[in-house]
């Protein structure tokens, strides 16, 4: 419908979604000053420079470095700050290389 269509259409242009490349190193050590495994999706507004959900996949060595040079908190509960805080943390599967910058 025209109406279904303007909404879809409404919610495009206020909404986006951003992919960043937290880390792209593999094993589990610093290689040429590259973190980790690890990619970070956030979702929200346009006005607030897409944050609004932020959502972790893998943390690997470096990740808590390169999250908070982008302004986010990871060890913020959800609710506290909720543009920077991470709303859920992904695992792609469990070697080091990608949770060790995840601490409980």
């Amino acid at each position: 419908t025209t109406e279904g269509a303007n909404l879809r259409r409404s919610l495009s242009e206020d909404y986006c979604v951003e992919v960043t490349l937290t880390g792209t190193s593999g094993g589990p050590n610093f290689v040429g000053g590259l973190a980790g495994s690890g990619t970070l999706v956030t979702y929200g507004k346009k006005s607030d420079y897409c944050r609004g959900t932020n959502l972790q996949f893998d943390t690997g060595r470096g990740t808590t470095l390169q999250l908070s040079k982008l302004g986010l908190n990871p060890v913020l509960p959800p609710g506290y700050d909720e543009i920077n805080a991470m709303d859920a943390i992904f695992f792609t599967h469990l070697h080091n290389d990608h949770t060790d910058d995840f601490y409980v």
